[in-house]
C-alpha cells in the first residue's frame, strides 16, 4: 500500500509527521496571541507543521465552530486581528510549516456560503447542517478554488479534509425525485471528492493532505490513494487507547497514513507525563495538541527527547509490521510490535509491560537471518548488546513501562 498507493509530496513518499494540532485545550477560542506561544511551543517540541483548526474563519455570532462552518470566505478578525496569513508567517519564522484546516463538504444554515448558494448545500427537514453537493461540476470547481487560494495565500504546507456529516440521509433525499437512479446521489458526491483531491494535490505538490471524518470514518483504498496521512481517531486522550488503536490499524496501514496527537492533560500535582505514554505514540505520525505555554522547561525537553527519537525510528513504520503479542483486551498483558525493513535488515521493536503480573518475556523476532550477528540499541540510555537473529530477546521490566530496542545486521 505505501508503494503503490500512497500519493508522493514534492516527488517522494511521505514518511510519518510531527505535527502540532492547536485544538486540544482551547478549541475554536483560539486567538493570536496563543496560537503564537504554541507555535513556539511546538517549535521548541521539534514539530515540523502547525495545524490551526477552526476558529480562523468568520464567526457567525454563535458560540459554536461548527455554526460558523461556510464562512470560508471571511477571516476571524477578532480571534486573528492581524489576520491568519500575518499568523502563518510567525509560525514559519519559528522554523514550522503551516497547516490549516477546511470541512468544504458541510455549510451550516445562514452561513455565507448557504446564502450565495442554496442550490449547493441540502438540508434535511429540521437540521441547519447542510452537506454541500460535490456532484455538481460548479461546486467541484468552487472547491478547487477554495483550497488553490488557501493553500497560496498562507503558503499551508499542510491541510486537514475535514467532514463532519452523516451523508446517507442527504443522499437519500436528493434521490427521492429520481427513485429509477437510487444511489446517484451518493456516487457523483464521492466521484467529486476524489476529482478535487486529485486536482488539489497536482496543483500544490508540496502539500500534505490529511483526511479526518469525525476522527477516522472515511478510510478505504481510493481516499489513502488520495490523502497521505489520517487522523485515526478523536479518541487521543489516552495513551492506552493510541497505543491500542495504532497497533490494530498497522495490521493494514502503513504508518505514515495513522496520525494521533499527544493530548494528554497532566492531572494534580503532576509535573510530568509517564514515559510509556509518549512510546504509545511511536507507532504512527506523533503530533501534539494543548497548552505547551503552560509546560516547563523539563516538560519540554522530555516531549523534544521523545520525537527525536520517533524521527530516527520512522523510516521503518513504512516497512513490515510484526505483532509480538496477541492484541491486549485488558491491561493486564504485554504489547509491543516490530517494524522491520527486509532490505537493510534493520528496525526495531516497541515492547509494553502494562499490568501483568508477568515481570520478564521473551520475544521472537521476524525476518532475521537466524545465522546473523545483530547489534541491538536502546535509544534512551544508548545501552548495546549483541545476539545471533535466531535468538530471543528476553525483556525484563516494571508494571506499566515501555521499551525501544533498535536492531541491525553487523
Amino acid at each position: 500500500l505505501y508503494r503503490r498507493f500512497t500519493p508522493d509530496v514534492a516527488g517522494s513518499k511521505p514518511l510519518p509527521l510531527a505535527v502540532y494540532d492547536h485544538w486540544w485545550g482551547t478549541e475554536s477560542t483560539i486567538n493570536e496571541n496563543t496560537a503564537r506561544e504554541r507555535a513556539a511551543g511546538a517549535a521548541k517540541l521539534g514539530q515540523e507543521y502547525f495545524l490551526l483548526e477552526p476558529g480562523w474563519y468568520a464567526d457567525s455570532g454563535i458560540e459554536t465552530w461548527y455554526q460558523s462552518v461556510g464562512n470560508w470566505a471571511q477571516e476571524n478578525r477578532v480571534n486573528f486581528p492581524a489576520g491568519v496569513k500575518a499568523f502563518a508567517n510567525y509560525v514559519r519564522s519559528q522554523g514550522v510549516n503551516f497547516g490549516l484546516w477546511l470541512e468544504p463538504e458541510r455549510a451550516w444554515k445562514g452561513t455565507l456560503l448557504a446564502q450565495e448558494h442554496p442550490d449547493w448545500v441540502t438540508f434535511l427537514p429540521g437540521n441547519d447542517n447542510g452537506l454541500v453537493d460535490f456532484g455538481l461540476p460548479a461546486v467541484r470547481e468552487w472547491a478547487k478554488k477554495l483550497f488553490n487560494e488557501k493553500i497560496r495565500e498562507y503558503d499551508a504546507r499542510y491541510i486537514r479534509w475535514d467532514f463532519n456529516v452523516s451523508p446517507l440521509p442527504y443522499w437519500e433525499l436528493k434521490d427521492q425525485a429520481r427513485p429509477h437512479r437510487k444511489g446517484i446521489s451518493q456516487i457523483r458526491h464521492i466521484e467529486g471528492l476524489y476529482e478535487v483531491a486529485d486536482w488539489v494535490r497536482e496543483h500544490n505538490p508540496s502539500t500534505i493532505l490529511e483526511g479526518c471524518a469525525s476522527g477516522g470514518r472515511r478510510i478505504d483504498l481510493e481516499t489513502i490513494r488520495r490523502f497521505h496521512v489520517f487522523w485515526i481517531s478523536d479518541e487521543t486522550i489516552g495513551a492506552h487507547i493510541v497505543r491500542h488503536h495504532l497497533h490494530g490499524a498497522h495490521y493494514f496501514l502503513p504508518g505514515n497514513y495513522l496520525y494521533r496527537v499527544f493530548a494528554e492533560q497532566l492531572q494534580g500535582s503532576e509535573k510530568q507525563f509517564p514515559e510509556i505514554d509518549y512510546q504509545s505514540f511511536l507507532g504512527g505520525a506523533f503530533g501534539f495538541g494543548g497548552r505547551l505555554e503552560t509546560w516547563t522547561p523539563a516538560m519540554i525537553e522530555q516531549a523534544r527527547r521523545h520525537v527525536e527519537i520517533h524521527k530516527s525510528l520512522r523510516r521503518f513504520l513504512v516497512e513490515d509490521y510484526y505483532p509480538l503479542f496477541e492484541q491486549p483486551q485488558s491491561l493486564d498483558a504485554w504489547d509491543g510490535a516490530q517494524y522491520h525493513d527486509p532490505g537493510t535488515q534493520e528496525g526495531f521493536v516497541l515492547v509494553y509491560r502494562l499490568d501483568s503480573p508477568l515481570g520478564t518475556v521473551e520475544i521472537k523476532l521476524h525476518g532475521l537471518d537466524p545465522a546473523a550477528t545483530y547489534e541491538f540499541r536502546d535509544p534512551y540510555t544508548r545501552e548495546t548488546f549483541t545476539q545471533k537473529g535466531s535468538q530471543g530477546v528476553t525483556i525484563k521490566s516494571d508494571r506499566v513501562t515501555g521499551h525501544v530496542l533498535t536492531y541491525k545486521r553487523i
